[in-house]
């Protein structure tokens, strides 16, 4: 490995000279200033006062004047190229004269055995991340990165008990699925057999199936223990930093992403950390990638953090010959990924008004609130904007017609996205001015995994509506939808709303009397499969996306 400099960061200071009094041809004060390398000038750097808007790019010389209107103002200034550390200088006033910022360029390998740095402060590491990018009391209503990369899913993805339970075969209670059955026909391949259900059973999980194989579950759940062996580490022994899931210190080391260079996807078999290219940096020295170009503390400036193709890697995820899940995918072929389009941080990293990365009283300096990214990606709070809701209704020829319309005008991919245990269910119900429900005489009804007894999610099986989702069927059972998608499967139907579309739908009541009838539309968010959510003792519940209640009157 190329040894890294010891000093990554060095202004030349003994070398700096006042060769300007720090006033432009105006006569207006400007702090003037050369980048330079190990082998001269640098053309096009970017300069920039910390929290500020505005960036200076140095010319052939590789020099730059920032005008300044109070010459005795001291400010900081940071310098970076793509190839480079950001180097950062404070105090630098136009009486300075000539400024020289030297930049040292990365190091072209990967520390394999560098230690990962947690990002909380239980794990006892001096510079641990939430020591300065959290509130004082973790506040719920805090815009620091740390406090709100805690209130986000992506701190508990290594232990989300849906991921867990499914992974283990077992519920939350730890009681566990017996082990597949397999037989060996002669001359034939091993079968697998359905569950014996005279037994007591919790539900599929990856364990059960491949006891002896630890899979690639950890490649995206569990990245610092997976990110030097994608395929084979099992994500129930992640402990320390590696339980923190995706964590600050992975993103912030991401140096790319290895995407077919043809379709902008990842490659087959490449699943999480499989397709990232990462800086770790050796022993004695950090450093942290952003998008910014003015962070403190050092690094560099990675505008994939930015962009959409930093989440591909764990948002596409294909097995065998299906693909399983594919936010990423199906933003790339909406509007939204075309030029000009909004990138997956546009809603999922929106600013929420925080101005700092780090608290006032160690450094943290304010900031343009819409360069502050949130990093809560919570999903709850965008559910009721993706979908809009039209329903309208007639009541002639003793029957009552009720026509819905959704539109995916909000989101950015298809609704549901994600893991093929998420559904939106549409409930259609019209009732009388007595409040009993009419009959419903045409129009799709809801299938029977839409309810189950004694689930904690409301039982609609039967009832006027539609169901959308990727439902997925096991090649070896025949079971559809099915949960276990790590199984040879078949996409069954996926009547899903893509981004941008429309799905409209029919449907007919008796009308009891000729009096006005209560018409009540919901659209429903669920998580999982309610039969899976009992097996698995889930406390999941329904979200409701969007909702219209109106009376109809006969014509």
């Amino acid at each position: 490995m190329r040894a890294w400099p010891l000093a990554l960061l060095i202004v030349a200071a003994a070398t700096a000279s006042v060769l300007a009094l720090g006033c432009g041809r105006n006569g207006k004060a400007e702090i003037t200033g050369v980048v330079v390398d190990g082998q001269g000038a640098v053309r096009g750097a970017s300069v920039r006062v910390g929290g500020r808007h505005d960036v200076l790019t140095t010319d052939r010389q590789g020099k730059f004047a920032k005008p300044v209107n109070d010459p005795g103002e001291a400010l900081s200034l940071a310098a970076w190229a793509d190839g480079y550390f950001i180097r950062e200088v404070g105090r630098i006033k136009p009486a300075d004269g000539l400024v020289r910022i030297q930049l040292v360029s990365l190091a072209g390998q990967d520390n394999e055995r560098y230690a990962w740095v947690g990002a909380q402060p239980k794990h006892g590491h001096p510079k641990s991340c939430g020591k300065c990018h959290s509130g004082s009391g973790n506040e719920p209503s805090s815009t620091l990165p740390y406090d709100e990369w805690q209130r986000d899913p992506h701190s508990s993805s290594a232990r989300n008990p849906l991921f867990l339970t499914l992974y283990q075969g077992t519920d939350t209670q730890g009681r566990q699925s017996p082990v597949t059955r397999v037989i060996v026909p002669k001359d034939y391949r091993p079968v697998r057999l359905p569950p014996d259900r005279s037994k007591p059973y919790y539900g599929p999980g990856y364990r059960l199936d491949w006891p002896k194989a630890a899979g690639n579950c950890a490649a995206c759940h569990t990245p610092i223990d997976a990110v030097n062996h994608p395929f084979g580490t099992d994500p129930l022994k992640a402990k320390g930093v590696a339980a923190e899931g995706v964590s600050c210190d992975f993103c912030h080391k991401v140096a790319g992403a290895r995407l077919e260079p043809n379709t902008a996807m990842p490659y087959p078999k490449t699943l999480g950390v499989s397709s990232y290219e990462l800086h770790r940096p050796p022993k004695g020295h950090q450093y942290f990638a952003t998008q910014l170009h003015n962070p403190t503390g050092g690094g560099t400036t990675v505008p994939l953090l930015g962009r959409s193709a930093f989440c591909a890697p764990c948002h596409h995820g294909a097995f065998g010959d299906t693909v399983v899940y594919d936010s990423y995918g199906e933003w790339l072929r909406s509007a939204h990924g075309q030029p000009g389009g909004k990138s997956c941080q546009d809603c999922h990293m929106k600013p929420r008004g925080g101005r700092r990365w780090a608290r006032q009283e160690v450094g943290g300096i304010l900031r343009p609130p819409e360069e502050v990214s949130s990093h809560d990606m919570r999903i709850r709070p965008l559910l009721t904007r993706a979908l809009s809701l039209d329903a309208r209704a007639v009541h002639d020829n003793g029957e009552v017609g009720v026509t819905v319309e959704l539109t995916n005008d909000h989101a950015g991919h298809h609704v549901p996205t994600g893991s093929p245990l998420r559904h939106v269910i549409l409930v259609v119900e019209v009732t009388d001015d007595a409040g009993r429900s009419l009959e419903q005489v045409a129009g799709a009804r809801l299938p029977d995994w839409c309810g189950h007894l004694g689930s904690s999610l409301g039982n609609y099986a039967g009832r006027a509506g539609t169901v959308y989702a990727k439902v997925l069927e096991d090649i070896w059972s025949g079971q559809a939808p099915t949960a276990a998608f790590w199984r040879p499967t078949r996409v069954r139907s996926d009547n899903r709303i893509a981004a941008g579309a429309k799905h409209r739908s029919r449907y007919r009541f008796r009308a009891s009397s000729s009096k006005a009838q209560s018409v009540l539309v919901r659209v429903l968010y669920r998580r999982a499969y309610s039969e899976l959510a009992v097996q698995k003792s889930w406390t999941i519940r329904d979200v409701v996306m969007a909702e219209r209640r109106f009376k109809t009157a006969p014509q």
